[in-house]
């Protein structure tokens, strides 16, 4: 009888290792895309960049690691690249706040202010309270002189965020 229990133990395990397997590999594209961020954040653009695309390769739909991208493609000044891959991240995800962030900034970073209003404002429509997205719309009014336009933008900041210092600093 015990040497009965034994092959049925064997036999669980082998149809639950496919189950671990998957979850390892999962857990490898999560450190990966951790690795990917130290190395964005610490200024080593290229292995990022490398890392996001081994990443991408095995898991094209893995959103934040195609945003960690397109931010690195915007910090090293390559903005059509990372304006093209940012429409596509929100194509497939029109609600990502995380996608108009980058967009905004990307757009502002370009001097593309009617851009970054019109994604700031589209990314409003979904969340009508983040405060990322109205600061980048008031600067890019600003920029666009556009000031009482910004002075809205920035009231409605110091409403939800009496102490943001960005946008005290704005006024």
């Amino acid at each position: 009888n015990q040497s009965m229990k034994h092959p049925k133990r064997l036999y669980i395990l082998l149809l639950l290792f496919p189950l671990f397997s998957v979850a390892q590999v999962s857990l490898n594209a999560d450190s990966l895309y951790e690795q990917a961020r130290i190395n964005a954040f610490g200024n080593n653009h290229q292995l990022a960049h490398e890392q996001c695309d081994s990443i991408l390769k095995n898991y094209p739909l893995y959103t934040e690691v195609k945003l960690l991208k397109a931010r690195i493609y915007s910090w090293d000044k390559n903005y059509s690249e990372a304006q093209s891959l940012l429409e596509k991240i929100l194509a497939e995800s029109p609600d990502n706040i995380d996608a108009f962030k980058a967009i905004t900034d990307n757009s502002l970073w370009n001097n593309q202010y009617e851009d970054a209003i019109l994604f700031a404002e589209k990314g409003l429509r979904v969340n009508p309270n983040q405060i990322d997205l109205l600061l980048n719309k008031a600067k890019a009014q600003m920029q666009l002189k556009r000031y009482k336009d910004a002075e809205k933008t920035l009231a409605t900041i110091a409403q939800l965020d009496p102490e943001n210092s960005e946008a005290k600093s704005l006024t």
